[in-house]
């Protein structure tokens, strides 16, 4: 299914858990985000948008476990993993 977010191609056809997943290859890299609505205390709604960073992007940085065991994702809005 096409995705309504900038820079990508495709969406999960319905949400994942209360995240909507959208996806898109650029330069044989596949991009995966993952996009959250928050509820804020007037009513407000504020979209929080994570990108995957994968395995291979963290061998060097971080302990094998670490990086084998859990997926990481890295928060767009304020560029915290």
């Amino acid at each position: 299914m096409p995705s309504a977010i900038p820079e990508m191609q495709f969406s999960a056809r319905r949400d994942q858990m209360g995240w909507g997943v959208h996806f898109a290859v650029t330069d044989v890299k596949l991009v995966i985000r993952a996009i959250l609505r928050d509820i804020l205390p007037l009513g407000n709604v504020s979209p929080t948008m994570w990108e995957y960073i994968p395995r291979e992007y963290l061998n060097e940085d971080l302990p094998a476990t670490f990086v084998k065991r859990y997926s990481h994702w890295m928060n767009l809005s304020n560029q915290i993993i």
